[in-house]
């Protein structure tokens, strides 16, 4: 799967979101110390790695500007592929040409 800096960029997005919102929280529990009874906290690595996955799920796999693009391409009939292409993509190594 190739990823895009559109895709980097929104998942960064989503990121820096998040990490926000836990900051806000982080302090709000810090100012109100009776409000936390257990002693139990979550180290900055390990809340970092929380946003980011959550962001990761909260992000598309599915690049729907391009699956709409190329369906009104097909439903007009203007999109073609060199069977050649494919099968030259399907049985080279990581998306290179069998001849190199």
């Amino acid at each position: 799967m190739k990823i895009s800096d559109r895709e980097v960029e929104n998942v960064l997005k989503v990121y820096r979101t998040e990490r926000a919102k836990v900051e806000k929280e982080r302090k709000a529990a810090e100012s109100d110390k009776t409000k936390s009874s257990s002693p139990l906290s979550l180290s900055t690595k390990a809340e970092e790695i929380k946003i980011a996955k959550r962001a990761m799920r909260s992000a598309s796999e599915v690049r729907e500007d391009k699956v709409r693009e190329l369906s009104e391409r097909i439903h007009r009939g203007e999109y073609e592929v060199a069977a050649e292409w494919i099968a030259e993509r399907m049985m080279s190594p990581i998306g290179g040409t069998v001849s190199e």
